[in-house]
């Protein structure tokens, strides 16, 4: 079965994970960031798709996280002289 999600809602998947990822995440020291975002993309694909949640969760979970808890993360630490 293909996948015929379309990119708009791909897009709006990976944008919403991203902004609750980089909301909901904090660094802890010695740790990294400490996320779990599977029971949300999984919301936000049943209410965007229902018959295609679960590439869409797949897809909009992991990019959200990536994009949400480890760039935008990056990029404000990035000042901070921390090791990565």
């Amino acid at each position: 079965m293909a996948c015929f999600t379309s990119p708009v809602e791909l897009l709006l998947a990976e944008i919403t994970n991203a902004i609750i990822a980089s909301t909901a995440s904090r660094p802890i020291p010695g740790i990294g960031i400490p996320m779990l975002i599977a029971p949300t993309a999984a919301l936000i694909a049943t209410i965007l798709d229902p018959q295609q949640r679960a590439p869409l969760a797949y897809i909009g979970g992991t990019l959200g996280v990536m994009i949400g808890a480890d760039l935008i993360r990056l990029m404000n630490a990035s000042g901070e002289h921390r090791p990565v």
